[in-house]
Protein backbone atom coordinates (compact mmCIF):
# COMPACT_ATOMS: atom_id res chain seq x y z
CA UNK A 1 0.00 0.00 0.00
CA UNK A 2 0.73 3.61 -0.35
CA UNK A 3 2.21 4.19 -3.87
CA UNK A 4 2.67 8.19 -4.04
CA UNK A 5 3.98 10.41 -1.34
CA UNK A 6 5.05 13.97 -0.59
CA UNK A 7 8.34 14.60 1.80
CA UNK A 8 11.33 16.69 2.62
CA UNK A 9 14.74 15.48 0.93
CA UNK A 10 17.09 14.90 3.97
CA UNK A 11 20.05 13.22 1.86
CA UNK A 12 21.13 13.04 -2.14
CA UNK A 13 22.69 10.02 -3.49
CA UNK A 14 26.04 10.96 -5.36
CA UNK A 15 26.08 12.46 -8.58
CA UNK A 16 22.01 13.70 -8.19
CA UNK A 17 21.88 17.34 -9.08
CA UNK A 18 18.38 17.58 -9.29
CA UNK A 19 17.62 17.82 -5.56
CA UNK A 20 19.33 19.18 -2.82
CA UNK A 21 18.74 18.49 1.31
CA UNK A 22 15.99 20.23 1.95
CA UNK A 23 13.72 20.27 -0.99
CA UNK A 24 10.21 19.62 -0.99
CA UNK A 25 9.34 15.97 -3.23
CA UNK A 26 6.43 14.03 -4.47
CA UNK A 27 6.97 11.14 -5.01
CA UNK A 28 5.50 7.78 -6.83
CA UNK A 29 7.66 4.60 -6.92
CA UNK A 30 5.84 1.72 -5.93
CA UNK A 31 4.07 0.23 -2.53
CA UNK A 32 5.85 1.73 0.56
CA UNK A 33 5.20 5.15 0.65
CA UNK A 34 3.16 4.54 3.87
CA UNK A 35 6.54 4.28 5.99
CA UNK A 36 7.90 7.91 8.06
CA UNK A 37 11.04 7.70 5.59
CA UNK A 38 11.68 5.67 2.25
CA UNK A 39 14.61 5.29 -0.53
CA UNK A 40 13.57 7.03 -3.94
CA UNK A 41 15.37 7.00 -7.06
CA UNK A 42 15.48 10.75 -8.33
CA UNK A 43 13.70 9.46 -11.39
CA UNK A 44 10.83 9.05 -9.41
CA UNK A 45 10.59 12.38 -7.61
CA UNK A 46 9.71 15.65 -8.59
CA UNK A 47 9.67 19.14 -6.65
CA UNK A 48 6.67 20.10 -5.15
CA UNK A 49 6.42 23.85 -5.78
CA UNK A 50 6.40 26.74 -3.07
CA UNK A 51 2.64 27.81 -3.85
CA UNK A 52 1.46 23.90 -3.47
CA UNK A 53 1.35 22.15 -0.25
CA UNK A 54 2.41 18.88 0.56
CA UNK A 55 -0.88 17.27 0.67
CA UNK A 56 -1.53 18.96 -2.90
CA UNK A 57 1.84 17.61 -3.96
CA UNK A 58 1.23 14.37 -2.46
CA UNK A 59 -1.64 13.91 -4.88
CA UNK A 60 0.24 15.34 -7.94
CA UNK A 61 0.95 11.81 -8.72
CA UNK A 62 4.10 11.10 -10.94
CA UNK A 63 2.77 10.93 -14.55
CA UNK A 64 1.55 14.90 -14.25
CA UNK A 65 5.00 15.53 -12.24
CA UNK A 66 7.30 16.04 -15.23
CA UNK A 67 5.93 19.76 -16.03
CA UNK A 68 7.26 21.01 -12.85
CA UNK A 69 11.13 19.17 -12.35
CA UNK A 70 13.81 21.20 -12.88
Amino acid sequence: MGFDGAGVVSAVGEGITAFSVGDRVAIGWGAGTYATSVVVDAAHAALIPDEVTAEEGAGIGIPRAPPIRR
